[in-house]
C-alpha cells in the first residue's frame, strides 16, 4: 500500500468512526406495541413466522439453533410468567445469539421501518419479543433499573434543547456490570436510568453480561453530558411512545406520537395518557 492510499484509508476510517448523531425521537423507528390486537398477532405469528423464515435462510438456521437451545435453558430460566410461550424464549435467545448476530439486522430493521415499511422481515421475531419483554416486566416490581450501554463507531450527542425528550430507537442492550458495557465501545458511553428495561440474564446466551435490554419505545432525558469520553446520562420518564400500533393488521403510523407510562410504582400524574408531537430523522448506529 502507498503512503498515500494509506492515509487516504485512514482518514476514511476516521471520518467513520468519528460520525456524529445527536439523540432524538426517531420517529421511523419500529416501536409496535400490538396494543389492542395481541390475541389476532397471536393466531397468525406461527404461519408468519414460517414465511419470513422461508425469506430469510440466515433467520431459519438461527431459529433452529436457538429453539434447540431453548428446551434446555428454560429449565434453568426459573418460575416463568402465566401465559410465556417457546416462541418468547427463543426470540429473546436468538436476540442475545453471537454466532449468527441476526439481532444487527434486525435493530437495523427496526430503526429504518418507516423508510422501508414494506421489505420489514422480522415481523414475528419483533411481536414476539415484544411480548417476551412485556410479560417478563409485568413480573418485576417496577423498580428502575441503573444501566450502561458502550457504542462503538458512533459519538452521541444530547439534542440541542436540553429539555427536549430522546429515544434509543432500537431495543438496546445494556448491562448493569460497567466493566461488561464497556466492552462493546468506548465512542460513546451511555449510564442509563430505565423503568421499561427488563433483565434478561437467564435468557441470554452471555449471563455474565448481565444484560438489560430496552425496549424501543421508553422516552429519556438527557440529564448530563461529558464532551471528554462522550459520556451521557439518561433518565427514564417513565413513559414510553409509540407511532406505530398494529401495523402489520394494518394499522397505519400515528402523526403524533402516543404516550403510556409505566404502572406501579408512578404518580397517579403521570398515569393519565398525553398525546404530544413529535419531530424526528434518521440515524445510523452500529
Amino acid at each position: 500500500m502507498t503512503g498515500r492510499l494509506f492515509w487516504l484509508v485512514f482518514l476514511l476510517a476516521q471520518q467513520v468512526f468519528c460520525l456524529r448523531v445527536q439523540l432524538e425521537m426517531y420517529e421511523d423507528s419500529f416501536d409496535d406495541q400490538y396494543i389492542g390486537c395481541v390475541d389476532e398477532m397471536e393466531s397468525i405469528a406461527p404461519e408468519l413466522l414460517r414465511k419470513e423464515r422461508a425469506q430469510r435462510p440466515d433467520l431459519d438456521a438461527a431459529w433452529n439453533v436457538n429453539s434447540a437451545a431453548w428446551e434446555e435453558k428454560k429449565s434453568l430460566a426459573g418460575l416463568l410468567p402465566d401465559n410465556f410461550r417457546d416462541e418468547y424464549g427463543i426470540a429473546l435467545l436468538l436476540y442475545t445469539y453471537m454466532d449468527v448476530p441476526m439481532y444487527k439486522d434486525f435493530n437495523y430493521a427496526v430503526r429504518e421501518y418507516g423508510q422501508h415499511p414494506d421489505s420489514f422481515m422480522f415481523h414475528s421475531w419483533h411481536f414476539y419479543l415484544t411480548r417476551a419483554l412485556c410479560l417478563l416486566q409485568a413480573g418485576y416490581d417496577r423498580k428502575p433499573w441503573s444501566t450502561y450501554r458502550g457504542a462503538s463507531r458512533v459519538q452521541f450527542e444530547p439534542p440541542s434543547d436540553p429539555q427536549a425528550t430522546i429515544r434509543l430507537g432500537q431495543f438496546a442492550s445494556t448491562s448493569t456490570n460497567i466493566r461488561q458495557a464497556q466492552q462493546f465501545g468506548n465512542a460513546s458511553f451511555f449510564n442509563i436510568t430505565t423503568c421499561f428495561g427488563v433483565d434478561i440474564e437467564k435468557f441470554s446466551h452471555y449471563p455474565s453480561q448481565k444484560e438489560v435490554l430496552i425496549p424501543t419505545g421508553e422516552v429519556f432525558h438527557v440529564t448530563k453530558y461529558i464532551k471528554e469520553g462522550n459520556r451521557l446520562v439518561l433518565q427514564t420518564t417513565n413513559r414510553r411512545c409509540s407511532y406505530y400500533n398494529c401495523a402489520y393488521l394494518g394499522g397505519s403510523k400515528r402523526q403524533s406520537c402516543t404516550y403510556n407510562s409505566a404502572p406501579a410504582i408512578l404518580t397517579p400524574l403521570l398515569v393519565m395518557m398525553s398525546i404530544v408531537v413529535i419531530s424526528a430523522t434518521r440515524f445510523l448506529i452500529s
